[in-house]
């Protein structure tokens, strides 16, 4: 219309609406990992109506969003707080480097996107210990496994490695689940685990102790026959040969073993499992084997 023909009040009517607007859409995707346009709104915000009440609203609503998912006690469930902390952390940190926002306003928005990040290996922590209580062993591994690459320095991150090893065993062995792993070491009862299979095998063990290790394929031996393993006299680990062994040292109480063939003929046997009642005054022996037909993997304790 040109320049000086729209009334000042005319001119100004949109900016308190767009404020408020641009607010709403902005503070409704806070703390959404899905949500792509929280944080650009608000650096609108920030860059066309920097002195506007809803600018100001700002830093307190990001701040509620964080204390909300930062706590401990009737908050979010930890897995939602893990990720409403990492999009808050990256939200924060976008809208407070917003062209031309308040030095005090930025400031504040970079506190808030540090303390989600503070926030995130604890809540990250209690979402993988979230899905091993529910037996869900699969996302545990994941979970543990994530913690672990993430926050390697973390002092859980021992343990975040038991529980994978943990969730594998229970993975196969549901009552070894009913254990939490911890990162208690050694013992006074030898157990002795030998390899009398031509594939090597992966040893995992978890109960008072937990761990895991790896036997070599034991040269000259063979996978047996179906029928030597049903057997009522079958016996692996026949005497007279060397095996790949280890010797462990556990704690009185009950060990769950899983041993994984690491076949790389395309034959690898299947999983087996075996319980230990591990008790003072005696010592132990297990014997991995692996059968023909099927590729199926046993243990002998």
């Amino acid at each position: 219309m040109g320049a000086g023909r729209v009334p000042e009040d005319l001119r100004a009517w949109p900016a308190p609406r767009l404020a408020t607007s641009l607010f709403g859409c902005g503070v409704g995707g806070l703390g959404e990992a899905d949500s792509s346009t929280a944080a650009s709104h608000l650096t609108a915000l920030l860059e066309e109506y920097p002195d506007s009440p809803e600018a100001g609203r700002i830093v307190p609503e990001v701040e509620k969003r964080v204390t909300a998912s930062l706590r401990d006690k009737g908050g979010e469930p930890p897995c939602e707080a893990s990720a409403s902390l990492k999009a808050l952390a990256a939200q924060a940190g976008d809208v407070a480097g917003a062209e031309g926002a308040p030095a005090t306003t930025a400031a504040a928005l970079g506190r808030q996107a540090a303390l989600a990040r503070g926030g995130l290996p604890t809540k990250t922590w209690n979402c993988a210990l979230d899905a091993y209580r529910e037996k869900d062993y699969q996302a545990t591994q994941t979970r543990m496994r994530d913690f672990t690459a993430r926050y390697g320095r973390d002092d859980r991150a021992p343990l975040a490695r038991n529980y994978v090893i943990a969730a594998q065993v229970a993975a196969e062995l549901p009552a070894a689940g009913k254990v939490r792993p911890t990162t208690s070491t050694g013992g006074s009862i030898t157990v002795t685990v030998r390899n009398d299979s031509p594939e090597a095998v992966e040893v995992l063990y978890t109960g008072p102790v937990t761990g895991s290790f790896r036997l070599g394929a034991c040269g000259g031996c063979e996978r047996y026959e179906w029928a030597d393993i049903l057997n009522p006299s079958f016996k692996p680990c026949p005497a007279g040969r060397t095996y790949p062994s280890r010797t462990l040292r556990l704690p009185a109480g009950t060990t769950y073993f899983l041993h994984k063939p690491q076949g790389t003929d395309g034959l690898g046997g299947s999983p087996a499992t075996d319980t230990v009642k591990v008790r003072g005054g005696y010592t132990y022996t297990e014997c991995a084997y692996t059968a023909k037909g099927l590729g199926a993997g046993g243990v002998d304790g």
